[in-house]
């Protein structure tokens, strides 16, 4: 065990024991930090999408351009190059 595995089930082991009000405390001021509760939330996305299947970027891109449809200008027919709405 790494010495970072090993400091955190130290952590992880002295909230055990909290009753879950105390436990519940320690998170919501885990998470009262800004940069700690955004890193918490990360985490967690992360884990709760492990088993999901990976794409590559260039996929993705391809995905979010046809979720986007032009802007059409309003008294005129033609789009406004560069100008997208995410369609509904």
């Amino acid at each position: 065990m790494k010495a970072v595995e090993s400091r955190a089930e130290v952590y992880f082991m002295a909230i055990q024991p909290l009753s879950k009000a105390e436990k519940e405390a320690v998170i919501a001021r885990l998470l009262e930090d800004p940069q700690l509760g955004e890193d918490i939330l990360d985490l967690a996305v992360v884990q709760q999408r492990q088993g999901e299947p990976s794409r590559s970027f260039t996929e993705y891109l391809t995905d979010k351009r046809a979720d986007l449809q032009p802007v059409k200008c309003f008294h005129r027919a033609h789009t406004v190059p560069g100008l997208a709405i995410r369609a509904h």
